[in-house]
């Protein structure tokens, strides 16, 4: 019978040594995964947030020779406005924060409505100078509430991921 301990004691061993460096493992892969999704959704969201700061500056940029040349006379030379390409931040919120695609839509809808305004205003040259500042003063109100809702839609952003990661991974602007 004390031959048969040693090799029972050694299986015993064994089979205790195989369970528990498969739980390490085990719990090894489930830690590096979590990381790794964890450190794409961190890109995800710093992605999202940088699409809506690229949109945000370029309507910034285009207001100003926009509303420049809508009061001057120079209207007749203006070039045509570009569109803005949201499928990338469209695509990634549908992803990574789905209760945001209404407000995706939405800012969609608002940018189309106002690059509508500055080309009705571009070819509005032969208007009367008080016309084209009023419509001037139309272009700068639905800049504003634009750049408005950006600034709420990175919020949300940030909540989203402060939701998803347990921390905030954007600035998250204060809000009075």
């Amino acid at each position: 019978m004390s031959e048969w301990i040693g090799a029972v004691a050694a299986l015993a061993g064994a089979a205790l040594g195989g369970v528990g460096s498969y739980l390490i493992a085990r719990k090894q892969f489930t830690l590096q995964d979590r990381i790794e999704r964890r450190k794409w959704l961190i890109q995800a969201y710093e992605e999202m947030y940088g699409q809506l700061s690229d949109i945000n500056k370029h309507v910034l940029q285009l207001q100003s020779p926009v509303v420049t040349r809508m009061a001057s006379e120079e209207i007749s030379d203006f070039e045509s406005l570009p569109g803005f390409d949201t499928s990338r931040l469209e695509m990634l919120v549908s992803f990574y924060a789905p209760e945001l695609n209404d407000k995706i839509s939405k800012i969609k809808l608002r940018l189309s409505v106002l690059v509508g305004m500055w080309l009705r205003a571009a070819v509005s040259s032969n208007d009367e100078q008080e016309a084209r500042i009023k419509l001037a003063r139309e272009c700068i109100e639905a800049s504003s509430d634009v750049i408005k809702q950006l600034a709420e839609l990175k919020h949300q952003i940030g909540e989203s991921a402060r939701n998803a990661l347990g921390f905030s991974v954007v600035p998250v602007p204060n809000t009075p």
